[in-house]
């Protein structure tokens, strides 16, 4: 009963086949475990594009006054609003208005005249 080479050198063969292949699966596993969990390209939501800067200037004093004389008929109380800003160091104005009276009727249409 002898043992050839060609047996020996095949069952080696087959032996780092076996090997190789027990190797790779253990590598593939451990790829896998390791890799971050990301999400499908799908769900991944576009990125922002930059807002350009704004060519508003900025006040240089914090003082502002909140005005509401959207419905002041008299021009010299509104001028006497804006004196008294002035003189309190206040450097802007922000009016408030109801929104329905820039679209009193319709969704699709601005009144801007008020």
């Amino acid at each position: 009963m002898g043992v050839r080479i060609s047996d020996l050198v095949a069952g080696s063969q087959r032996e780092k086949l076996g090997y190789l292949s027990l190797l790779l699966a253990a590598a593939l596993v451990l790829l896998v475990g390791l890799l971050p969990r990301f999400p499908s390209t799908a769900t991944l939501s576009p990125t922002p594009t930059p807002t350009p800067q704004s060519e508003i200037p900025i006040p240089k004093s914090k003082i502002g006054l909140h005005t509401r004389l959207t419905d002041e008929p008299n021009p010299e109380n509104i001028r006497q609003e804006f004196r008294m800003l002035h003189e309190m160091g206040g450097s802007y104005a922000t009016e408030f208005f109801p929104w329905a009276y820039i679209q009193p009727h319709d969704r699709n249409r601005f009144d801007w005249e008020h």
